[in-house]
């Protein structure tokens, strides 16, 4: 059974800019396998995730979102 691993990450000052950024986000990490659930906020500017750790590294989750244009400024596990 899989223990999933709780994330939050802070992104960079206002990257995530309404909602359709929150879905980009969103629907870009539940492709990765190992993410099971992400809520990303633009108010906030965090996205909030659970994953599986044997599949998918916090370094590795900070690489995707900087590629889709939403960099991490920081991660709290």
């Amino acid at each position: 059974m899989v223990k999933p691993k709780y994330l939050e990450l802070n992104i960079d000052e206002n990257a995530i800019h309404c909602e359709n950024c929150e879905m980009t986000i969103t629907n870009t990490l539940k492709k990765n396998l190992g993410v099971i659930r992400v809520n990303a906020d633009h108010q906030t500017q965090k996205v909030q995730l659970y994953y599986d750790q044997e599949k998918l590294n916090p370094l590795k989750i900070k690489e995707i979102m900087k590629e889709i244009g939403f960099p991490v400024a920081s991660i709290e596990e």
